[in-house]
C-alpha cells in the first residue's frame, strides 16, 4: 500500500467523527446484508412450501400493503431527522407530532384497505390483506428511529430490527414444518413489524427517553406536512413503479402467474442494496468536489455512473445464462416459468443502479421536484406498458414493462427536461467500457 494512502487511513482512524459515522454505516450495511440473506433463504422456502398460486396471493398482498405503507410514511423520515439534528431541544415536539400524523394517516389508509378488501380484493386475499395491512399502525412507532438517526446511533435500531427479523423468520420456518395455512404467514409478517416497534421502544427508553413526554404541536405539524408533501408523493410513485406489476398481474392473469413472477423478482431485487450502499459511501466526496471544481465534480459523477452500471452488468450477465439452473435449484420445477422473467428483470437492475446514483445528483442540485416528476413519469410508464404488454406476453410482458419504464425514466424523461438534458451525455457514455478504467485511477486529473 502506498505511504500516502496508509498515512491517510491512519489519520482517518484517529478522527472521532469519521470513526463514529463509519461504525454507524457499518451497522446499517450489516443489517441490510443479513436481511437480504435471511429473507431470501426463508422466502425461497416459503415459496416452495406454498406453491406458486398461494405464493402469488401472498406476494400480491405484500405489494399492495407496501404501496400503502409508502404513503403512511408521509415522507416525514428525512424531514424530521434533519430537524432533530439542528433542534434537539424540540425532540419531544417533533417526534410526538410526527407520531400523531403517522397514526392518523395509518387509520385513514387502513380504512381504505378494509374497503378495498370488502368490495374489490380477490376472495383468497381478503383476510390476508386485513391482517398484513395492520402494519401501517406499527410503522408509526418508527419515529423513534428518527431519534437514533439524528444522534448517529443506528446500532440500537439494527439490534431491534435483527431480533425481529430472526424471530419472525424462525416463526415462519415453524409454520412450514407445521404445514400451516397461508393466513398464518400473514400473522408472521405482522409479528415482525410489531417486534421491531417493541424493540425500538425498549432502546428508546434505555436512552432515557419516554413516549409519555411526546407532544403534538399544530404549527410543527403544518410545517412538517408542507416540507414532506413532495417526498411522500415521490415515495408513492417509486413504490408504484416497483410494485404495481404484481398487483396488475393478479387482476389480469391470476395468482399462479404472480407467484412465478414474484419468485424471479425477489432474486433480481436482492442486489438492489448495492448501489444504495455505494452511493451513500462515495457521494460526500463528490459533493466536496463540487465546492472545489465543477469539472472534477462532473468527472466523479460520471465515474460513479460507470461504476454502478458495470457492477449491474456484471451481476446480470451470469444470471442471464444461469437463470434456469438458479430457479430450478432454489424454487424447483413448479417455478420453471420464473426463469424467463429473471432473464428480463435482472437487466432492469442496470437502470435501477443508475437511477440510485442519479437521484443523489438530483438532491445535490436541489432538484427534488424533478425527482418527483421523474418518479410519476416512471410510474405512469410502467402502468401503461403493463396494460399493453401483460395481455399479450403475460409475466414476461410485466418484466419488460419494468425494464422499459426504468430505462425511459432514466433517459426519455431527461430528453424532455431542459435542465437534465445537458447531463444526458454522462449517462450515455457510462456504458462505454473504457469509462470504467477512469474509476480506478488514483487521482482525478
Amino acid at each position: 500500500m502506498p505511504k500516502h494512502v496508509r498515512a491517510q487511513l491512519i489519520k482517518l482512524t484517529k478522527h472521532h467523527g469519521f470513526v463514529r459515522y463509519f461504525k454507524n454505516t457499518a451497522w446499517l450495511l450489516l443489517e441490510k446484508v443479513l436481511r437480504i440473506v435471511v429473507g431470501l433463504l426463508v422466502g425461497v422456502w416459503i415459496a416452495r412450501y406454498l406453491g406458486s398460486e398461494q405464493f402469488g396471493t401472498y406476494s400480491y398482498v405484500m405489494s399492495l400493503v407496501g404501496m400503502f405503507a409508502a404513503v403512511a410514511t408521509l415522507g416525514l423520515d428525512a424531514v424530521v431527522v434533519r430537524k432533530l439534528v439542528f433542534a434537539r431541544e424540540k425532540h419531544e415536539h417533533l417526534v410526538g407530532t410526527a407520531f400523531a400524523l403517522k397514526l392518523v394517516a395509518a387509520a385513514c389508509l387502513y380504512l381504505l384497505l378494509v374497503a378495498y378488501s370488502v368490495f374489490a380484493a380477490p376472495r383468497e386475499a381478503k383476510e390476508l390483506l386485513l391482517i398484513m395491512g395492520a402494519v401501517v399502525f406499527f410503522h408509526a412507532f418508527y419515529v423513534m428511529d428518527f431519534y437514533f438517526q439524528s444522534i448517529v446511533k443506528s446500532r440500537s435500531v439494527v439490534f431491534a430490527s435483527t431480533l425481529a427479523l430472526l424471530s419472525a423468520s424462525a416463526v415462519r420456518v415453524c409454520f412450514i414444518l407445521m404445514n400451516a395455512p397461508l393466513v398464518w404467514f400473514g400473522w408472521a409478517f405482522l409479528l415482525e413489524v410489531m417486534m421491531f416497534a417493541a424493540g425500538l421502544l425498549y432502546f428508546y427508553s434505555a436512552n432515557r427517553r419516554s413516549i409519555r413526554q411526546w407532544v403534538f404541536e399544530k404549527n410543527i405539524a403544518i410545517d412538517l406536512l408542507k416540507a414532506s408533501l413532495p417526498l411522500v408523493l415521490t415515495a408513492f410513485s417509486a413504490s408504484v413503479y416497483m410494485k404495481i406489476d404484481q398487483i396488475m398481474l393478479l387482476e389480469m392473469v391470476g395468482a399462479n402467474d404472480v407467484g412465478q413472477y414474484a419468485a424471479a423478482v425477489r432474486l433480481s431485487e436482492a442486489f438492489y442494496f448495492i448501489p444504495i450502499a455505494i452511493t451513500g459511501s462515495v457521494f460526500p466526496a463528490i459533493l466536496r468536489a463540487k465546492e472545489i471544481d465543477v469539472e472534477l465534480y462532473r468527472k466523479r459523477l460520471k465515474n460513479l455512473y460507470s461504476l454502478v452500471v458495470w457492477i449491474a452488468i456484471a451481476v446480470a450477465l451470469p444470471v442471464t445464462f444461469l437463470s434456469d439452473s438458479i430457479i430450478g435449484s432454489l424454487y424447483g420445477a413448479e417455478y420453471a416459468s420464473a426463469s424467463s422473467v429473471l432473464v428480463i428483470h435482472i437487466w432492469a437492475g442496470v437502470f435501477f443502479f443508475l437511477n440510485a446514483a442519479f437521484v443523489k445528483f438530483l438532491y445535490s442540485e436541489s432538484y427534488e421536484k424533478k425527482y418527483l416528476y421523474r418518479s410519476v413519469f416512471g410510474a405512469a410508464m410502467n402502468i401503461g406498458l403493463n396494460f399493453v404488454l401483460i395481455p399479450s406476453y403475460g409475466i414476461q410482458g410485466a418484466a419488460f414493462a419494468t425494464l422499459l419504464s426504468l430505462a425511459a425514466m432514466n433517459y426519455l424523461y431527461d430528453v424532455l427536461d431542459r435542465d437534465l438534458r445537458k447531463h444526458l451525455n454522462m449517462k450515455v457514455s457510462c456504458f462505454d467500457p473504457r469509462a470504467l478504467l477512469t474509476v480506478f485511477q488514483r487521482r482525478d486529473r
